[in-house]
C-alpha cells in the first residue's frame, strides 16, 4: 500500500511539473535504468540519476547526447507553445571503466506506439501516453559502450528504434548480448569481447544486417602468455567442437598438447592467432598473445580453517602475479599451522611440505580453500637454525660425540686464537684412529620449509688433514674438505627434500686423520708426526630466507650446476663476476682470472685443473644451469676475449703479454656489449660484442681514449652512465662520472659528457671526484634513486651508498657485509648482480688466498689449492629499504608504504596481512578466551595496572594465557599485586572456567621454585664435578665465584636463606656477602661476584678516568689509578693537580678511597676536595680532606660521605704533602644503593628450581638467567656465569652437606670399588668399577698438584691413553657420581 502510495505520489509531482513552462526530456525510464545498473569498474563513478525530466538535468551527464532540435510526437500535447520536448540521440560511455553490477540484465526496448498493441495501461502509468513519454527512444541512432565491464546487453528496436551504430568493444567479461527488430543498424562492433563462434553467429543472425552493414567481430581478445609459450587449450575448448586454428601472424616452433611456443627472439612481440570452426564456416576469430611474462593473475583465498598467505617467488611483489610465476601457499600458526591439503579451484592438492605448498601461475584465476589444519612452527624470514654452532652453550647442548674402539680421541672446548666466533671452539685431539670414521662430532636440527640450504662454519687442522662432514636427507649427502693451519671459513650448500620440512635433519663431522704433516720448502720436504688437533666453529644454518646475508641461491647454484662445454670444461673459480641479466631471463657472467676444470662439489681441493684463463664467460640458463664458453689460447695465454692481432704486445720469448679484463655490461643496437680493459699494455679499452638472442661472439671494437677506464655503468632514459676510479698515492680513491648517448659505448658518435661538479661538460679533462671510494659497481634502483657497492683497499668490509641523481651527492656507507676473516684471505671487486626473487639483491665479491694459488707445488708454499680461495663470495642486500631515496618503500608483504613487517617470529605480519604479529615470552596474555582477542607477550616480571597498560593491554580483560613450562602466574584482582590473587602453573584456556575472567589488573609471572631449602651447602657442577668458590678465598666485595676442587674451606660453603616462593639468596660462609651478578646485569655471560649489597664500585660498573695534565711518564698515566694493582701508580709533574671519572650511570657518593704509592711520602696525597657534576661543567663540592698522612706504602684510606644526590661526573682535585710532584696508586669510588638493612637488590636473589635426578637449576631473579660453568671446561678457576636456560649440562648443581665430604680423596689401596690395570703403565690404562658408580672424571697430576690430563667420561669402564708421559710417579684422581679416589701411578 506505502509503494502504490509513493509511486502515485511521483507521478502527480511529474505530471504537476508538465503544467509549467520549460523543456522536457522523452526516454528517461530507459537511460534511468541503465544507470542505476552500473558501477565504478575501473575508471569513473557513474554519473547521478536525475530526479526530473527537465531537458537541464539530462543534458549535464557525460555521455548523453540530446536531440538538436525540438521533437513532435503524436501523444504529447503540443498545444501549449511553451512546452518543449527532446529526445535521446546518443549514449555514448566509451572507455568510462564502469562495470555492470552483479546479476543484473540492462535493456534496452522501444515500446510499440501504436495502442492497438495494448490490452492495458502498462502497471504505474497513468496512460499509454505517459508510459510512452518515459520509454521511447525513438530517436536512439548511437550506443557506444566500448572499454568498460559490461556483461549482459538485450536492445530490441521494435523496428522503429532509428540505431545505426552499436559499439561494445573490449568489454571481456561479456556473456550475452542480443539486438533485434534495429533495421537502420550500419555499423557493429563486438571486438575485444571473448565471444566464441557460436555466440557470434547467433548475434549476426539476430540483428539481421543489410550487406552494405559493417560488422566487427574478428578480433576477440588477448590471451595471457609465460615468455615465449601459451596455453590455447582453453581457448579451444570454449569456442566447441570444429574448433582449430587457421594460421598465425608468427609462425610457432613447436606444439605440445596445445601448448604452441616461439622463438625467445619474439619476447616483447604481439602474436596474433587465427581460429575457424566447420561448424561455422564463413568465420573467422582471431585473438592477440602478448609474448611477455607481464601477464596478470588473480589468486584468491578462501581458508576455512587457517590463515593462508600467496606469496610471489619469482618478482617479490606478492600483490602481483604474473602468467609462469612461482607461487608459494604459506600457512600460519595463529588458527592453525599445518594444511595438510588444500583445494584450487576444487581440485584436492596434497602438500609437498608441512605447512607449504609451491606452484606455478598457469592461468589468470585461481581459488584457494584450506581444508584440514594442525598445530606446528611455520617459516618465514629465518636466521641461523642452529643454536649451539659456535659451542657457546657447552659442549653437549645439541652435539653427541663418538670415538671409536681402539682409537684414542678426547673433544674439549678451548678459548684463544683458535675461537672464530664467540668465546669458545670445540678442539678435537686425535692421538690414534682404528678407521677413518671413529671419531665425530654429530648434531640435530629442525629446519624451515624450504629446499635449498648452507651450512657455513669455521675449521682448522694440520694442513691437507681431512675432514668429511655429512648431512643426512640432502641430495649432496658429503663432502671432503681438506683443511688448512689458519682458521677457514667453509661453505657446504646443499638441496633437501621439502617433505624433510619439520623433520630433524643430522650433520656429522668426521675428524679423519691422526698424524699431523708439516711442509718445509727450499728444498721441499714433508714431515709428519702422531697426533692431529682439530677446531669447529662458528657453525651456521640457513636457508633463503635468511636475515644473516648469505645468497644460499647462488651460493648454491655455482656449486652443483655446472654443465661441461663442448672440451668437457667448466668454469670453476675466478675473480671479479661482472653480470648482465638478459631479457629473456638467462644471465650472463664475465671474469678475470680463472680456472677451467671439471668440479667435483664432493672436495674443496681444487684438482683437474686444464687451463689458467685470463678472461672468461660463463652462461647461465633460465633452469639455473651455467655452461662455460670455450677459450683459445693466444701467444700463450689462455682467453676468451682475445687481443685484436694488431693490438698485441709480445714479451721476448715470443710469447703474448696484453690481456683483456672485464668490466660491465649493456645490451645497445639490439647486441650484449662488455667493457674490456688491456692489461699488461698500454690501457687501451675495447667493447666485446655478441649478437642477442643468439649469444655469438662478435668480436671487439676499440673505445675512444677518453672512454678509458670508464668501467662500470648503467643505462637510464637512453642514457649510459659512466663511472672510473681516480687513484691518488697508495690509498686514495676517487670516484668520477661521465654520460653518453645510448648507442655510444665506443665513444665515436660523440656524444659523451662528463661531470665537472656542476654541470656535464665536454671536457673529458675536467671531471670532478663525487665520491672518495673507488667506482666497484653502481646501479639504478629506480628512478632518482642510485646504489654504489665498494670495498676498502684490501678490507673485508662491503659497503654500499645512495644517491638521488647518477653525479651524486651520495650519502655516508653503510657496512652491509664482512668477508670471512680467514687467515691469509683478502677480498676485492664487488659487483652488483641483480635482483633476486626475495626483492633483495645479490652483491659478489672476490676472495683471493695471500699465498701459494697460481701454479705452484705443494711444497713451495705449504699449501694445497683450495678452489673456495679464489671463488667468490655471494650475498643478498635489502638495498630498497637501506636507501633514503627510495619513494615508496614496500614492506615484508610487498605494498608500496605498507605497515607490515617481520615480527619476532620472522612472519610477515600486521598491515594488509591480516595477521597478528606472533607473541613471544614467558607467558602469552589473551582478552579472549581460547588464546584468541588482543595478546602480548611477558617475560618474568612484575606487571602492576600501568605496565600492562603501556604494553597495550587494557586491565580487566584477561581471559586466557599460555604459560613456559617451570613457571607460574599469579594474578591479582587488584593493582600493585592487592586483592584476591589466583596461582596458576600451567596455560588456561578460558578464565571464566577459573572464576577469573576479566578481573586481573595486576600480575606476577616467576620461576616455580623448590621452597623451605635452609643450611649450609657445598655446590657442585654436574658436568665438571667441582664446587663453586670464592676466587682467592677473598672477602672483598666483588670478588669473582669460581669453580674449584673441593678443600673444604668456608669459601666453598653457602647458606641458602629462603624469602619465599622459593627465592633465595646465597650468602657465602668465608666472606659473609652474598652472591650477585656484576653491575646487576641481565645480560647472558655476565659474571658472578660476591657482594654484600651496601654500596656499587662505581669504577668496576664502567667508565672513563681523565686528568689535568697529561704529562705522566709512559706506564704510570692515569688509568693506573683505576686498574686495581696497587703495584702500579699515577705520577704528574705538578704538585696539585685534578682527576675526573666520567661513570657509565649516576651514582649517589657514599665511599671514596685513595692508595698511597711504592715511594717518597713527599709526594703522596695530603688534601682534597672530591666534587660531583651531571654534565662535566657545573660541579658541586662533595666533600673535603686536608692534613692526612699515609703511614706506609700501598696503604689504602677509606672516606666516609654524607651525600644524597646523584652525579655521573667525579673530579678529585688533589694537592700532594710538599714538593712539585703529586703521586698515589689507587683511586675507588662507591655508590649507595640505599638497599635497606635486611633486603636485597633483586641481582641478588635466586630461584632453585628443581632440574630433576638431586640436580638443581639457580636463576637469578633479576636477569631470569641461570648460573653455569660453560659445559666442557672442568679446570680449577673457570669463572661462574649467567647464561639462557637451555637445560644445559653446565647449568645443572648439587647441593651437598659439607659434612658429607672430606677434604681429601679415598685411597684405592684397600677399595675394590674401583679397579685400575695395568700398573705400572707404560701406554693405556684401564679404570673400572665394579659398583654400581659411574665414571665421571679423572684427573692425571704429577706429585706437585700440576694437572696433566683433564678428561670427563659417563661410563663404568674407560681407557686414557699415557704414552705421552715421561717415567716416574703420578697421582690419578678418579670422580664418580658418589666418591672421589685417588691411587699413585708408575709410569714406565
Amino acid at each position: 500500500m506505502k509503494k502504490s502510495i509513493l509511486i502515485l505520489l511521483c507521478l502527480l509531482l511529474f505530471n504537476i511539473s508538465k503544467l509549467l513552462a520549460g523543456t522536457w526530456v522523452v526516454g528517461v525510464n530507459q537511460v534511468n535504468d541503465l544507470l542505476s545498473k552500473i558501477e565504478q569498474g575501473t575508471g569513473n563513478i557513474p554519473p547521478a540519476i536525475p530526479t526530473t525530466t527537465n531537458k537541464s538535468d539530462w543534458e549535464l551527464i557525460d555521455g548523453i547526447t540530446l536531440t538538436s532540435e525540438d521533437i513532435i510526437t503524436t501523444y504529447l500535447d503540443h498545444s501549449n507553445t511553451n512546452n518543449h520536448w527532446r529526445g535521446f540521440y546518443a549514449l555514448n560511455f566509451a572507455n568510462k571503466g564502469y562495470k555492470q553490477k552483479s546479476g543484473t540484465a540492462i535493456k534496452l526496448i522501444q515500446p510499440s506506439l501504436s495502442a492497438a498493441d495494448y490490452t492495458q495501461i502498462p502497471t504505474g502509468f497513468s496512460s499509454l501516453s505517459d508510459y510512452w513519454d518515459r520509454n521511447d527512444l525513438s530517436w536512439l541512432e548511437i550506443i557506444n559502450l566500448t572499454g568498460n565491464d559490461f556483461t549482459n546487453i538485450e536492445i530490441d528496436g521494435h523496428n522503429i528504434m532509428p540505431l545505426k551504430t552499436f559499439s561494445i568493444a573490449d568489454n571481456a567479461h561479456l556473456e550475452n548480448l542480443a539486438i533485434k527488430n534495429c533495421t537502420n543498424l550500419t555499423n557493429v562492433d563486438i571486438t575485444g569481447c571473448n565471444l566464441t563462434f557460436s555466440a557470434i553467429s547467433n548475434l549476426q543472425n539476430s540483428m539481421n544486417l543489410s550487406n552494405t552493414a559493417t560488422f566487427l567481430y574478428e578480433n576477440q581478445g588477448k590471451i595471457s602468455s609465460y615468455f615465449n609459450a601459451v596455453d590455447l587449450t582453453e581457448l579451444l575448448e570454449k569456442n566447441g567442437n570444429g574448433t582449430r586454428i587457421k594460421s598465425w601472424s608468427i609462425q610457432p616452433i613447436k606444439n605440445e598438447g596445445n601448448i604452441y611456443t616461439f622463438d625467445s627472439s619474439h619476447v616483447g612481440e604481439v602474436v596474433r592467432v587465427y581460429l575457424e570452426n566447420s561448424n561455422f564456416p564463413n568465420m573467422v576469430i582471431s585473438y592477440d598473445i602478448n609474448l611477455t611474462n607481464t601477464i596478470q593473475s588473480t589468486i584468491t583465498t578462501n581458508a576455512t580453517f587457517c590463515k593462508v598467505k600467496v606469496e610471489n617467488l619469482t618478482t617479490g611483489n606478492s600483490s602481483i602475479f604474473s602468467i609462469g610465476d612461482e607461487a608459494l601457499i604459506t600457512v600460519y600458526p595463529y588458527s592453525c599451522s599445518i594444511l595438510e591439503s588444500f583445494t584450487i579451484d576444487g581440485v584436492s592438492v596434497s602438500l609437498d611440505s608441512k605447512n607449504q605448498y609451491q606452484f606455478t601461475v598457469n592461468k589468470s584465476n585461481y581459488q584457494i580453500s584450506s581444508i584440514f589444519k594442525r598445530d606446528d612452527t611455520p617459516m618465514g624470514q629465518t636466521s641461523n637454525y642452529l643454536r649451539n654452532g659456535s659451542f657457546e652453550y657447552g659442549l653437549n647442548l645439541d652435539w653427541e660425540y663418538n670415538i671409536g674402539e681402539g682409537t684414542s680421541a678426547e673433544f674439549m672446548l678451548e678459548r684463544g686464537s683458535n675461537v672464530t666466533d664467540g668465546n669458545v671452539a670445540l678442539r678435537v685431539d686425535i692421538n690414534s684412529l682404528k678407521t677413518p670414521n671413529s671419531v665425530y662430532a654429530k648434531t640435530h636440527v629442525t629446519v624451515g620449509c624450504d629446499s635449498l640450504y648452507l651450512l657455513h662454519f669455521w675449521a682448522k687442522g694440520p694442513e691437507e688433514s681431512k675432514l668429511y662432514v655429512q648431512i643426512d636427507g640432502a641430495e649432496q649427502n658429503g663432502i671432503q674438505y681438506e683443511l688448512h693451519e689458519g682458521n677457514t671459513a667453509f661453505y657446504y650448500p646443499f638441496k633437501l627434500d621439502r617433505t624433510k620440512a619439520g623433520e630433524a635433519l643430522t650433520i656429522t663431522f668426521y675428524f679423519q686423520d691422526d698424524f699431523t704433516k708439516v711442509k718445509v720448502a727450499n728444498p721441499c720436504s714433508v714431515t709428519t708426526s702422531r697426533g692431529a688437533t682439530y677446531f669447529l666453529d662458528g657453525l651456521e644454518l640457513v636457508d633463503q630466507f635468511n636475515n644473516l646475508s648469505y645468497d644460499v641461491y647462488n651460493t648454491y647454484v655455482w656449486n652443483y650446476n655446472h654443465r661441461p662445454n663442448k672440451e668437457g670444461k667448466m668454469w670453476v673459480a675466478g675473480d671479479n663476476s661482472v653480470s648482465y641479466d638478459l631479457p629473456d631471463g638467462r644471465k650472463m657472467w664475465f671474469f678475470n682470472d680463472s680456472f677451467y676444470g671439471v668440479m667435483h662439489p664432493e672436495s674443496n681441493r681444487l684438482v683437474d685443473v686444464g687451463q689458467f684463463v685470463r678472461n672468461a664467460v660463463v652462461v647461465q640458463n633460465t633452469d639455473g644451469s651455467l655452461v662455460t664458453y670455450p677459450v683459445t689460447n693466444q701467444g700463450g695465454q689462455w682467453a676468451y676475449f682475445r687481443v685484436p692481432d694488431d693490438a698485441v704486445i709480445y714479451n721476448t720469448d715470443g710469447s703474448v703479454k696484453n690481456i683483456f679484463w672485464v668490466g660491465d655490461a649493456i645490451m645497445e643496437d639490439n647486441q650484449i656489449k662488455i667493457y674490456l680493459i688491456e692489461v699488461y699494455g698500454e690501457g687501451r679499452s675495447y667493447i666485446g660484442k655478441f649478437t642477442y638472442p643468439g649469444l655469438e661472439f662478435l668480436g671487439v671494437e676499440k673505445q675512444e681514449n677518453f672512454c678509458r677506464a670508464y668501467e662500470t655503468f648503467f643505462v637510464e632514459d637512453n642514457k649510459i652512465y659512466l663511472y672510473k676510479t681516480e687513484n691518488e698515492g697508495n690509498w686514495g680513491r676517487y670516484m668520477h662520472v661521465a654520460r653518453a648517448d645510448l648507442g655510444d659505448l665506443s665513444g665515436k658518435k660523440d656524444s659523451w659528457e662528463f661531470w665537472n661538479g656542476t654541470e656535464w661538460s665536454k671536457d673529458s679533462t675536467q671531471t670532478a671526484r663525487i665520491y672518495d671510494m673507488m667506482s666497484d659497481g653502481i646501479i639504478r634502483l629506480e628512478n632518482g634513486n642510485y646504489a654504489h657497492v665498494s670495498m676498502p683497499l684490501m678490507s673485508p668490509e662491503v659497503y654500499v651508498s645512495f644517491a638521488p641523481a647518477p653525479q651524486g651527492p651520495w650519502t655516508n656507507k653503510k657496512l652491509v657485509a664482512v668477508g670471512d676473516k680467514s687467515a691469509n684471505y683478502w677480498y676485492y671487486m664487488p659487483n652488483f648482480n641483480g635482483k633476486l626473487p626475495n626483492g633483495k639483491y645479490e652483491i659478489t665479491f672476490s676472495a683471493n688466498y695471500n699465498y701459494c694459488l697460481f701454479f705452484c707445488n705443494d711444497c713451495e708454499k705449504s699449501a694445497f689449492v683450495d678452489k673456495y680461495w679464489y671463488r667468490p663470495r655471494s650475498i643478498q642486500v635489502d638495498l630498497l629499504s637501506l636507501s633514503p631515496y627510495t619513494k615508496n618503500p614496500k614492506d615484508c608483504a610487498g605494498v608500496e608504504n605498507g605497515s607490515a613487517f617481520f615480527d619476532t617470529c620472522g612472519h610477515c605480519a600486521g598491515g594488509t596481512t591480516e595477521i597478528e604479529p606472533c607473541l613471544s615470552g614467558i607467558a602469552k596474555i589473551y582478552t579472549h578466551a581460547n588464546y584468541s582477542g588482543t595478546g602480548i607477550g611477558l617475560n618474568a616480571g612484575e606487571y602492576t595496572t600501568n605496565n600492562l597498560l603501556s604494553l597495550g593491554f587494557e586491565t580487566n580483560a584477561l581471559s586466557s594465557f599460555s604459560l613456559n613450562s617451570g613457571y607460574v602466574i599469579e594474578l591479582y584482582s587488584e593493582d600493585n599485586f592487592q586483592g584476591e590473587m589466583k596461582e596458576f602453573e600451567n596455560s588456561v584456556i578460558d578464565l571464566s572456567e577459573k572464576s577469573f575472567d576479566n578481573q586481573t589488573k595486576s600480575l606476577i609471572i616467576r620461576r616455580k621454585g623448590i621452597e623451605n631449602i635452609s643450611g649450609v651447602y657445598a655446590i657442585q657442577n654436574k658436568q665438571s664435578q667441582l664446587y663453586l668458590d670464592v676466587e682467592g678465598n677473598s672477602t672483598a666485595n666483588n670478588a669473582l665465584i669460581i669453580q674449584s676442587s673441593y678443600n673444604n674451606n668456608d669459601s666453598q660453603k653457602f647458606r641458602l636463606n629462603h624469602l619465599g616462593k622459593g627465592v633465595y639468596t646465597v650468602e657465602n660462609i668465608g666472606s659473609e656477602k652474598y652472591l650477585n651478578i656484576v653491575h646487576q646485569s641481565k645480560e647472558p655471560k655476565s659474571f658472578v661476584e660476591q657482594w654484600d649489597g651496601k654500596e656499587y664500585d662505581i669504577i668496576l660498573n664502567g667508565g672513563e678516568i681523565s686528568s689535568q695534565y697529561s704529562d705522566s711518564p709512559t706506564g704510570l698515566d692515569v688509568t693506573k689509578l683505576i686498574d686495581r694493582n696497587t703495584a702500579t701508580k699515577y705520577i704528574t709533574f705538578h704538585n696539585k693537580a685534578w682527576i675526573q671519572f666520567k661513570s657509565s650511570g649516576s651514582y649517589i657518593l657514599g665511599r671514596y678511597c685513595l692508595t698511597s704509592a711504592n715511594d717518597v711520602p713527599a709526594r703522596d696525597p695530603s688534601s682534597w676536595t672530591i666534587s660531583g657534576s651531571n654534565d662535566g661543567v657545573n660541579w658541586t663540592e662533595i666533600d673535603s680532606q686536608s692534613g692526612i698522612i699515609f703511614d706506609r706504602r700501598f696503604e689504602e684510606k677509606s672516606f666516609n660521605v654524607n651525600s644524597d644526590a646523584s652525579y655521573s661526573y667525579f673530579r678529585i682535585e688533589v694537592t700532594c704533602n710538599s714538593g712539585s710532584v703529586l703521586q698515589f696508586a689507587e683511586l675507588k669510588l662507591f655508590g649507595k644503593t640505599n638497599v635497606p638493612e635486611g633486603d636485597y637488590s633483586n641481582s641478588q636473589k635466586f630461584i632453585v628450581q628443581d632440574a630433576g635426578n638431586d640436580f638443581v637449576k639457580l636463576i637469578n631473579k633479576n636477569s631470569d638467567l641461570m648460573l653455569e660453568i660453560i659445559d666442557g671446561f672442568t679446570n680449577e678457576g673457570e669463572k661462574v656465569w649467567q647464561n639462557t636456560d637451555f637445560g644445559q649440562l653446565g647449568g645443572l648443581w648439587k647441593l651437598i652437606d659439607p659434612s658429607s665430604l672430606s677434604n681429601g680423596v679415598e685411597t684405592l689401596v684397600n677399595n675394590k670399588n674401583i679397579l685400575i690395570y695395568p700398573n705400572p703403565v707404560s701406554d693405556y690404562i684401564s679404570i673400572e668399577s665394579t659398583a654400581s658408580e659411574i665414571i665421571n672424571r679423572v684427573l692425571v697430576t704429577d706429585l706437585s698438584g700440576r694437572i696433566i690430563q683433564n678428561k670427563t667420561f659417563n661410563d663404568k669402564k674407560i681407557v686414557i691413553s699415557l704414552s705421552d708421559l715421561r717415567e716416574g710417579l703420578y697421582l690419578l684422581k678418579i670422580n664418580t657420581d658418589k666418591n672421589s679416589y685417588g691411587h699413585v701411578i708408575i709410569k714406565n
